[in-house]
């Protein structure tokens, strides 16, 4: 019986002894696996991209805006995707007695910087416009070696004995007074008008509007001033040179 009890005990001391030793230690480990928190990146990553700095334990960078300025600027100015587009040539054709006809140049009067006339086709200003539109619009310039898009005319007030020439301008809204957005006569003259044009389709002429700085609203004349070599706007008949008319004049690229 004695040997019987002491048996007992010393199997339940064992038992004892091995519940105690295969115990996990919860305190001696955490439980749940952490991840490093990612530190900043310095400005040796400045080349890396954000996959190389995720796999080296650093925050990636915040997503950098697409917002540029002039990219609206374009977007604004490009005419939607279906709209028609009418190309040309403008042709400078005389009123009144005698049989002459030239083109608008691509370049400025040598040493000037306004546009007069020429007769090459390579040398010849070339245009885009929507031919569905009522006016006024924008004449583009297409033939290149503008410093401004448009071709418009340069000056403030027309009145009844001023005279603007014609020059490459920045844009300016229709129905704007002049405005000093940037033209190839300025600074000198600094306010310009580009969206001043209307086309009849039946004739191909091209004709314009000038609004005063007051907000009146001028039917100009077109003239050339052979001394000058220069196309210019007026209110009223000039002494020198000839009244003349501008037509488009397409052309294929």
């Amino acid at each position: 019986m004695l040997k019987s009890n002491i048996l007992a005990s010393l199997f339940l001391l064992l038992a004892t002894v091995l519940s105690v030793t295969a115990r996990p230690d919860l305190r001696s480990r955490d439980i749940t696996k952490r991840e490093p928190t990612p530190t900043e990146p310095t400005a040796e990553h400045e080349s890396w991209t954000n996959g190389q700095l995720l796999a080296a334990g650093l925050k990636p960078r915040k997503p950098q805006s697409l917002y540029n300025p002039s990219r609206v600027w374009a977007r604004q100015r490009t005419q939607p995707s279906g709209t028609p587009e009418k190309k040309c040539y403008i042709k400078v054709v005389r009123q009144g007695p005698g049989n002459w006809d030239k083109y608008v140049s691509k370049d400025h009067v040598v040493h000037k910087d306004y546009y007069g006339v020429d007769e090459p086709v390579w040398k010849r200003m070339t245009v885009s416009f929507n031919p569905l539109s009522s006016g006024p619009f924008d004449l583009h310039i297409t033939s290149g070696g503008n410093a401004f898009p448009e071709f418009g005319f340069a000056g403030e007030t027309l009145g009844s004995s001023n005279i603007f020439y014609a020059t490459d301008t920045a844009h300016t809204n229709p129905g704007s007074t002049p405005q000093a957005v940037g033209n190839s006569r300025a600074p000198g003259v600094p306010k310009s008008e580009s969206a001043i044009w209307f086309y009849d389709s039946s004739s191909g002429a091209f004709t314009a509007q000038w609004v005063e700085p007051s907000g009146l609203v001028v039917t100009p004349r077109f003239w050339f001033i052979p001394n000058q070599g220069a196309i210019v706007m007026t209110k009223n008949p000039l002494n020198a040179g000839w009244e003349v008319k501008l037509y488009c004049q397409t052309y294929r690229s």
